[in-house]
């Protein structure tokens, strides 16, 4: 449930180097405060 519909990513995710384990903030998050605040770790 949590990887299918419970989280979700953002805009920037796909550049981040943990896209592929990290599973995202809980989707009501976002929803509430925006993605700014989600940086992708680049290095």
């Amino acid at each position: 449930y949590r990887k299918e519909s419970g989280k979700s990513k953002g805009p920037n995710c796909k550049k981040c180097k943990y896209f592929e384990v990290c599973e995202g903030p809980w989707k009501e998050y976002p929803e509430i405060y925006g993605w700014d605040e989600f940086k992708p770790v680049i290095k």
